[in-house]
């Protein structure tokens, strides 16, 4: 036997090969299961091999491996190329290739990332930009996923994702957000220079108003006093008393158109007998355009409220009346004012023919402003309010003008116009029972003290009360701290008042004289005729009120009820 067949026995044919027909039917059955198994298999394998590889590469993202030291790519999907554009054997072949394709001003950062993490086996995720082979700039995502096992010791495998949709959305996210921003801080300033230019507007109406009422008005009304001081002179001819009546007449006129310019350009009421007041004067304003304004104030007013906010209030009320006159078809409207939980709610309601409030409150204010309401829900955000309007066709609408005014005193803590009227008369029963004033007799001179700031006028005053036997004019004052003065030097019987003046007004300065001095009977003098002004003054222990242009009349009886009535225990009660 040679080596050879030594090395390579032959089988025997009785153990190695099956013997006769059903043999080799068994081993030929048995072949074909092998082969169909192993087709199978195959087909399975590349099934998979096929799904794996159209997964991959239908993301929207690059697939890759990276061995972690030194870093280096040792797979990259097909999708590298249409995502990035550089060919696939750039990414494996040149180590330096993926550092060189990150953005120069991220470079830095990101391998001392990547290098830090592969040091600490850890998985990580980075942004960055990376510049692609048509040099457009790119931002990626780089999520990275640390194995260890024996197939592939200390790799990385991972995605690197297009997010360059995501930053521009994000960063077009963040300049909306800027920009409204932007937006909202000049609406706001925007919003506050109108109401700025508002006040503005009604300072310079309340200083021509000003002007009118310490000029043209006084001078207006010392004419007139002086005619009808010239009326009583003895041996006037009778054609000079037909001339001293027409233009009596025509100063009468006169002072009229004057006051009507003051009260439109400035309501007086406004700036001297608060909200309230000026509210009720308005009210009667309306019926100028044929509308009858029924008014339900509180009996105190509570709250402590700016000019500034009631000069808007006012002016929004005013236009709200007016468009109720103008539009809402009736001759009614309701004027409400109620304070509670620290809101001021001024309300104005008709039944008249209604609207559709989705049309007038348009943020549109081409469509807004021809009825106000735009400008008024703006000074109403500018205030910090709001400003509600419910409207329903045919039925009438309601709008309600809403101001926060926290920290004022509760209601009840206020005391009301009657309370403070019993007050009044209380400090004067205390007064007169301490020591009690001798009646009048038919020789008793009253007392009297002129203030007003119109040198011309308080001269003429002085020479008319002065012209009576039983009235002597003892001293004269400018204003009302000087009023309290000579109160207090003189005691004069009787103090004949003006009540708009500077430094201290006549309402304040009746107040406080008043408290102090409570036997001391008050005229006051005005400008102005008004039923506001005729409460308020009562309100402040003035006995009486003359208009200016009637003073050559009315002055001097007042004088004596005034003197007549400050020793009555019941108490003052103005006479106009």
């Amino acid at each position: 036997m040679t080596d050879q067949s030594k090395k390579n026995p032959q089988p025997s044919s009785q153990d190695e090969l099956p013997v006769g027909p059903a043999g080799v039917e068994r081993l030929i059955s048995a072949n074909e299961h092998l082969a169909l198994a192993t087709l199978r298999a195959q087909q399975q394998a590349d099934d998979a091999d096929f799904r794996y590889r159209d997964l991959v590469e239908g993301l929207d993202a690059i697939v890759w491996e990276a061995s972690s030291v030194p870093w280096r790519f040792t797979f990259v999907s097909q999708r590298a190329e249409k995502i990035i554009g550089y060919p696939l054997n750039q990414w494996m072949s040149m180590p330096e290739f993926v550092n060189q394709m990150v953005y120069p001003d991220d470079r830095v950062s990101v391998m001392r990332a990547c290098e830090s993490h592969a040091a600490a086996s850890a998985d990580f995720r980075l942004q960055f930009r990376m510049v692609c082979s048509n040099q457009q700039v790119l931002w990626v995502a780089l999520i990275a996923r640390y194995t260890n096992d024996s197939d592939h010791p200390g790799q990385y495998r991972g995605l690197l994702v297009n997010i360059e949709d995501s930053i521009r959305a994000e960063t077009l996210q963040k300049l909306v957000t800027a920009q409204t921003g932007e937006l909202v801080n000049q609406q706001d300033h925007l919003r506050a220079l109108a109401t700025e230019l508002n006040l503005s507007e009604h300072r310079m109406r309340t200083k021509m108003a000003t002007e009118l009422h310490d000029h043209l008005a006084q001078m207006l009304a010392l004419a007139r006093l002086k005619l009808g001081q010239a009326r009583h002179v003895r041996m006037v001819p009778g054609a000079c008393l037909n001339y001293i009546e027409q233009s009596e007449d025509v100063l009468n006129q006169c002072l009229t158109y004057t006051r009507t310019l003051v009260a439109e350009l400035s309501p007086p009421v406004l700036h001297e007998f608060g909200l309230p007041a000026v509210l009720t004067w308005l009210a009667r304003q309306m019926r100028r355009y044929d509308l009858v304004v029924s008014c339900e104030f509180p009996p105190s007013d509570p709250w402590v409220i700016s000019e500034d906010e009631s000069v808007l209030l006012f002016q929004s009320a005013r236009e709200l009346l007016i468009n109720v006159g103008k539009h809402a078809n009736t001759g009614n409207a309701l004027m409400r004012l109620e304070y509670k939980d620290n809101i001021l709610r001024l309300s104005v309601q008709d039944e008249g023919r209604g609207c559709d409030p989705a049309l007038l409150m348009n943020s549109d204010p081409s469509q807004a402003s021809k009825f106000g309401l735009f400008s008024i829900r703006e000074r109403m955000r500018a205030l910090g309010g709001e400003f509600d309007m419910t409207s329903i066709p045919g039925k009438g609408t309601k709008t309600i003008l809403m101001l926060p005014l926290p920290g004022h005193p509760a209601v009840a803590e206020t005391p009301s116009y009657r309370e403070k009227q019993a007050l009044s008369r209380s400090r004067a029963d205390t007064a007169s029972s301490s020591s009690p004033i001798p009646p009048r007799g038919p020789q008793t001179v009253i007392k009297v003290l002129i203030v007003d700031d119109h040198v011309m006028l308080r001269e003429s005053l002085h020479t008319m009360v002065d012209s009576h036997e039983h009235l002597h004019v003892i001293g004269e004052a400018s204003n009302g701290v000087e009023a309290l003065e000579g109160v207090r030097a003189l005691h004069p019987d009787v103090v004949v008042m003006d009540i708009n003046m500077p430094r201290m007004n006549g309402l304040e300065a009746a107040k406080l004289i008043k408290r102090e001095f409570p036997r001391v009977g008050i005229v006051g003098l005005s400008i102005h005729d008004s039923e506001e002004m005729v409460e308020t003054m009562a309100a402040a222990g003035i006995s009486s009120y003359v208009t200016k242009d009637a003073a050559a009349k009315t002055l001097c009886p007042a004088i004596e009820v005034a003197f007549s009535q400050h020793i009555d225990e019941s108490g003052p009660e103005l006479n106009n």
